[in-house]
């Protein structure tokens, strides 16, 4: 790809992203017991335990104006009587300044992430060949590393619910280990017309040695053979580091939820 994404390659990658981060999110949710999920073609909404943010959540809005206002009731309803409940916002949805509309109506923005893409050819040379979890102890091992690493202190109910759900979703886990101890690890979740790549974590203690450089080349180079689009969503903090890498910009992913005036 070049510096700039043309108008066609980029609505296409803007749908790949919005399909991979609902179909992730979502069976992740679908691993806890209690889940109910509403595959509507306006939208999906997701609800479970109201203490798991990860079971509760609207994705994909695609509506016309007339529709609007009667979802966002809706949506307003269902958050009212869940806290951690979002409606998330990917670039591609409808209608386009659905941003604006919600701050309109006394919707705020809890976070903001960059989403990212990659397409082309396999990298030239791996470093390393990250081994996929396939049994259920290698499973619980890799999904414990990457909870320790993104939530790290003392383990909370939170954070066994967050491993517990990774390492019973169907998504593929890989983890590079030296030793027998894991040094770095991914999550990689495909669908029709994409790979997703979530959770890319290297030990604390194993950083600045090219380790997730080297798993993050890996799975490009398996998304080249599969002939598919790599997509992620990552802090700003982070682009510039996978814009190194070649991937690029392809929009945003934000959580919003009623403000305290409209609840």
């Amino acid at each position: 790809m070049g510096d700039l994404l043309e108008h066609d390659t980029l609505t296409r990658f803007q749908a790949a992203a919005r399909a991979s981060l609902s179909h992730t999110y979502l069976e992740l949710a679908r691993t806890v017991a209690g889940v109910v999920s509403l595959d509507e073609p306006e939208i999906k909404i997701v609800t479970g335990p109201e203490d798991l943010a990860f079971c509760n959540f609207a994705v994909l809005v695609d509506v016309d104006d007339r529709e609007f206002d009667p979802l966002l009731e809706r949506l307003t309803e269902i958050a009212r009587h869940r806290p951690q409940f979002s409606l998330f916002h990917l670039s591609g949805d409808r209608p386009a300044d659905l941003p604006e509309r919600l701050e309109a109506r006394g919707w705020v923005r809890r976070y903001s992430i960059a989403s990212l893409g990659w397409e082309g050819d396999a990298p030239s040379a791996v470093d390393l060949e990250p081994v996929e979890a396939s049994d259920w102890t290698s499973r619980h091992e890799t999904a414990a590393f990457m909870t320790g690493v993104f939530m790290s202190g003392p383990q909370t109910a939170l954070a066994r619910s967050v491993q517990h759900a990774t390492e019973r979703c169907p998504h593929r886990l890989l983890h590079h280990s030296v030793g027998g101890r894991i040094l770095g690890a991914v999550m990689l979740a495909e669908t029709p017309d994409s790979v997703g790549l979530f959770n890319l974590c290297v030990d604390d203690r194993h950083r600045e040695r090219g380790i997730g450089g080297a798993i993050l080349k890996w799975c490009m180079a398996d998304a080249a053979r599969r002939g598919k689009p790599l997509c992620l969503q990552c802090g700003e903090d982070l682009v510039d580091w996978y814009s190194g890498k070649g991937f690029q910009r392809i929009g945003l992913a934000e959580a919003w939820r009623p403000g305290t005036a409209v609840q």
